[in-house]
């Protein structure tokens, strides 16, 4: 634990608290008294033992009983010795805390220092007090020394004493994994007790049971009870955090969090000092973004004190003077020659950077920083602190990349790469989570190494070892195996088998490489054959997992040829398809296009379907003189110029809209719904009610976004993010869950507000400035800020089309009207729609994502999201393939923490196979059910195990059912999953008995959102499983309402069909 960084009201307040030194004492002497009767029974047994076979007994027995009491009473005096140690070791730490005690300041004469303090400052009404105030901040800085120092040499004597203790339970703790050093760890390069994960460190120490104490949870903590990424210090939550009780990312020091505003508050950024809630505060106690100082509210200058209700004098002080050369340009900086907001010294770009002041030169030779939050000279990104680092979260100096210490580190050597060393802490370093100095590669710990991890040899002479030359080779046959149980030759990775494999356990063909490369093996994880990339493919030329055959694309997909729907990045995805050449999901058959098609050349939904020999005469139908004259094409269309499946009305586009019946206008002026389910005019998108909306679930008028009602309401008016208005209800509402109107920003209540919540100020004082915030027309796209090379990108450097923010690349493209596709908004995203930090792919929303789809942090793969418990699914962590939720999960379809698989459900070794969770429910319960105790925490009732669950045999969270007595064998049980209601119910949040799926209510259903009793999915294999939106009793498919109905969207009872093409059963 880093003491240094609590001040004084933490060290003291901890010391004078609690009991004190008496239970140690107490335990020594109680260790004492044991030595000593462990001891006197050592001697009164060896003296009974050779009394005996000097005098009473004779021959070979009293031998062999003094052969065997012999190493008897050897063991009791060891014990004795051991528990004197003991006790010697308790009463050294009971002196030392005792020292300690006496030289720590008391916790009154702080608060009195502090009260006096703030007397003075309240009173400095005309500077009259400053010679007082700085001796009364001296007298507090020596009592910060003080209780530093006491509290290291307490450490420290402490530390000595037990670490001369060794338990036999605690010696029992094996390690598990790989390359771990320590008791009790489990994972990979893991240092000293109790750590989970990868390259984490704590400090050895002996476990309780139960445990209290842990090292780390995740990768490269260091100190106690982390979890996260790379923390420092202890009980923090995060990334990149340093000191305690620190929760988001890149914190220092203790107690920081995020805005006070729902789960925001899991997510505190940047902040350094103590107790600050909120983004890149300075100090303690604040609340807010951008503040420097203690007990403020508010975003940078715009603040108040948290001790009275009256605008800070720094409020006043907005636009700062005018430079003699430099002048300021934009808000909020304070200094000479910044460009801006709320920039701090000389020479700074960008949005709250700091840099000393200083007299710039003509030509330019020095500046401050250009970013986002840094401190220091010729920084560049993001929170950089130190002179000279590019990247983010450098401290230092000449750092290249994210997160690294020291001087000089910079990525592996190989070409762009060179640009991103992470998390390197030393000098000179090269790669990624290296600690040391001079290292090239990944995981190094020391000086002067090559290599990943254990896996290194050393930088003999400065420069590589013949050995680290044969990595680059002319030719691939001369390459050598580079990793782990690898079996073959050129094979980089971990227990390939065969030629210029890449991975995990890929296997294929022993074969002679070419010059240049023209085949390779398997690119991933647990491919078979030739020139796969992706996970457990089998075959050759596959792209994707767990395809079969050649030339397949997406997942799961048996036969030659097989992708997704032609619809742009959709074609990248053919799910399920079996055979030759198909096109879609679920597909069986060849040159399919569609999904659920059985058959040869068939295009459709299922049995919805044509020939494709009918295609080209059906298509020159969509185009027609006049609209009046356009017939439907589709199915189940009513009305007319209808263009999908049961849309009602005119000019309607998709599925399901519902449009007024109208005579169409040449050229057209109005059309109906564009999308799925909107019902009135001019709407685009997903169940929107109104007209001119364009989202989904909207109600009203010229909405943007989703979810919103009333009329006008859009997103923020920041570029991209305008076309995004997300819960607004009222007028022309502009950001995220306003009510009211002509607000704009989050979480607003009341008319003509701008800002975050409470933190809101009028809109009728907003200075002019503000007003310059928004772009000209985007008509023509140009492009706002610096640096940016495309069309319609606002912000610094961002490259290609529609992106926000710093940094970005997306392709260039050519924007729609109205905007579907955008490219990055946020800092260092690479791709398509993705939003935040330096997610790589598309559709991804958090930091450091890499895929498609991912909802969090540090996750790759395809739709992984964090644990299904409301708000925390929006947080997934370090997950590693597809269709995961939770955190640190590697496999695919898994929910839980830290599980290695495909289809578990747990945390870590701790963990039961989706597959058979019903067979293992019935299996968690012994013969005397009504014996069982619960299992977990918070539970109530009996036979429970999870979290909270109350009533009899549930298994879960927060399952609730009655309280009732167990029969053996077991005809009853709760609920099995989370939040369910009632009786042999398996899910999530179904309420009434013997339901299967979630959002169930009532019995025996199957499938999601189904009221009523018995309904189920439609009769066709397995998508009987999935009844949805079934209102009634035994119907069967999707979104019927009455009973005994088999189809979809059918109102009444008996009926056959699809919503109102049907047939009475």
């Amino acid at each position: 634990m880093n003491f240094s960084v609590l001040p004084p009201e933490v060290n003291s307040w901890r010391m004078f608290t609690g009991a004190g030194s008496t239970p140690m004492l107490e335990a020594g002497a109680a260790w004492s008294t044991l030595a000593s009767e462990l001891d006197s029974a050592a001697e009164s047994f060896s003296s009974l033992t050779s009394a005996l076979t000097a005098d009473a007994w004779q021959g070979p027995a009293a031998q062999a009983m003094l052969a065997t009491a012999t190493p008897y009473a050897g063991w009791l005096s060891a014990a004795a010795a051991q528990a004197a140690g003991t006790a010697a070791q308790a009463q050294a730490v009971a002196g030392a805390f005792e020292a300690a005690l006496a030289a720590t300041v008391h916790p009154a004469a702080v608060a009195a220092n502090r009260s006096g303090f703030i007397n003075l400052v309240l009173s400095n009404i005309f500077g009259q007090n400053a010679p007082a105030i700085a001796a009364v901040e001296s007298l507090y800085e020596e009592m910060w020394a003080q209780d530093v120092a006491a509290m290291v040499g307490y450490h420290a004597e402490a530390a000595a004493a037990v670490a001369q203790l060794v338990s036999p339970a605690a010696a029992a703790l094996p390690n598990f994994g790989y390359g771990n050093v320590g008791q009790g760890n489990i994972g990979f390069s893991n240092e000293g007790t109790l750590n989970l994960g990868f390259g984490n460190k704590s400090p050895n120490f002996t476990p309780t049971d139960p445990i209290t104490t842990f090292g780390g949870f995740g990768i490269g903590n260091d100190g106690l009870q982390n979890v996260g990424l790379t923390n420092t210090g202890s009980q923090n939550v995060g990334a990149w955090n340093r000191g305690m009780l620190n929760l988001g990312l890149v914190n220092t020091g203790t107690g920081n969090a995020g805005l006070p505003l729902g789960p925001l508050q899991l997510l505190g950024i940047g902040n350094e000092g103590n107790f600050n809630q909120g983004l890149l505060n300075f100090g303690n106690n604040n609340i807010g973004i951008g503040l420097t100082g203690d007990n403020l509210v508010g975003i940078g200058p715009l603040h108040l004190p948290r001790t009275g209700g009256l605008l800070s004098a720094a409020a006043t002080q907005l636009i700062a003077p005018a430079a003699a050369a430099l002048p300021n340009f934009g808000y909020g900086n304070v200094g000479q020659g910044n460009i801006g907001f709320f920039n701090e010294g000389t020479l700074n770009m960008g949005f709250g950077n700091v840099s000393p002041h200083f007299t710039p030169t003509d030509p330019i030779s020095t500046f401050g920083g250009f970013g986002i939050g840094n401190h220091g000279l010729n920084n560049v990104g993001l929170t950089n602190t130190g002179a000279d680092n590019v990247g983010a979260w450098n401290s230092g100096r000449l750092n290249l990349g994210l997160v690294n210490q020291g001087v000089g580190n910079s990525g592996l050597p190989l070409g762009p790469l060179q640009l991103l060393g992470i998390g390197n802490e030393g000098n000179f370093n090269q790669g990624l989570l290296n600690f040391g100095n001079n290292n090239i590669g990944i995981g190094l710990t020391g000086d002067n190494l090559v290599g990943i991890g254990p896996l290194h040899l050393p930088r003999t002479g400065g420069l590589l070892s013949a050995a680290a030359t044969q990595l680059i080779a002319p030719a691939a046959a001369a390459l050598p195996n580079f990793g782990y149980g690898n079996v073959g030759q050129g094979n980089i990775g971990f227990f390939n088998e065969g030629t210029l494999n890449m991975g995990f356990g890929n296997v294929s063909p022993h074969f002679t490489p070419t010059d240049p490369i023209s085949t390779f093996g398997g690119f991933g994880i647990g491919n078979h054959g030739l020139n796969n990339v992706g996970l457990t493919n089998t075959g050759a030329d596959n792209v994707g997992a767990w395809n079969s055959g050649r030339l397949n694309l997406g997942l799961v997909n048996q036969g030659v040829g097989n992708s997704g729907l032609p619809l742009g990045p959709l074609q990248l995805l053919g799910i399920g398809n079996e055979g030759n050449f198909n096109q879609g999901l679920l597909n069986f058959g060849n040159n399919n296009i569609g999904i659920g098609l059985t058959g040869d050349n068939l295009v459709g939904i299922g049995p919805l379907h044509i020939s494709r020999s009918v295609l080209p005469a059906a298509a020159t139908q969509l185009i027609a003189p006049a609209a009046a004259a356009l017939p439907n094409f589709g199915y189940g269309n009513v009305g007319q110029g209808n263009i999908g499946f049961f849309n009602e009305g005119t000019l309607n586009m998709g599925f399901g809209n519902v449009s007024p019946h109208f005579t169409p206008t040449d050229p057209i002026s109005t059309f109906g719904g564009f999308g799925i389910g909107n019902h009135g005019l001019n709407n685009v998108g997903l169940t929107n009610n109104g007209a001119d909306n364009v989202g989904a679930w909207n109600s009203g008028r010229l909405n943007l976004g989703l979810v919103n009602q009333g009329v006008g309401n859009s997103g923020l008016p920041l570029g991209p993010l305008q076309l995004l208005g997300i819960g607004n209800e009222g007028n022309f509402n502009q950001g995220l869950l306003n009510f009211g109107n002509n607000n704009i920003g989050i979480g607003l209540t009341g008319d003509n507000l701008v800002g975050i919540g409470p933190l809101h100020i009028s809109r009728s004082v907003l200075p002019a400035a503000a007003t310059q915030l928004i772009a000209p027309a985007a008509a023509a796209l140009p492009n706002f800020g610096y640096g940016n090379v495309g069309q319609g990108n606002i912000g610094f450097f961002n490259e290609g089309t529609l992106n926000m923010g710093f940094g970005n690349v997306s392709p260039h493209f050519t924007p729609t009207d109205p905007i579907s596709t955008f490219g990055g908004f946020g800092i260092g995203n690479h791709g398509l729609n993705n939003v935040g930090l330096t997610n790589t792919g598309a559709d991804n929303v958090g930091a450091w994502n890499s895929g498609r789809l991912n909802l969090g942090l540090v996750n790759q793969g395809v739709g992984n999201s964090g644990l299904p418990l409301g708000p925390l699914q929006l947080l997934g962590i370090g997950n590693e393939g597809n269709f995961n939720q939770g955190l640190l999960n590697f496999g695919n379809n898994n929910i839980g923490i830290g599980l290695t698989g495909d289809n578990l459900v747990g945390i870590g070794p701790l963990h039961i196979s989706r597959s058979v969770l019903p067979a293992a429910a019935t299996q968690l319960i012994a013969p005397a059910a009504a014996a069982l105790p619960n299992f977990g925490y918070g539970n109530v009732g009996q036979g429970n195990i999870g979290f909270f669950n109350e009533g009899t045999l549930n298994l879960g969270f927060g399952n609730v059912s009655p309280h009732f007595t167990p029969t053996d064998p077991i005809s009853t049980f709760g609920g099995f999953g989370i939040g369910n209601h009632g009786l042999n119910n398996v899910g999530l949040t179904n309420t009434g008995a013997d339901n299967v799926g979630a959002w169930n209510s009532g019995r025996l259903n199957l499938g999601l959102v189904n009221q009523g009793v018995g309904n189920s999915g439609l009769p066709l294999g397995p998508l009987q499983l999935l009844g949805i939106g079934n209102e009634g009793n035994f119907n069967q498919g999707l979104l019927n309402s009455g009973n005994n109905n088999i189809g979809i969207g059918l109102y009444g009872d008996n009926l056959i069909g699809i919503g109102r093409l049907h047939i009475k059963r």
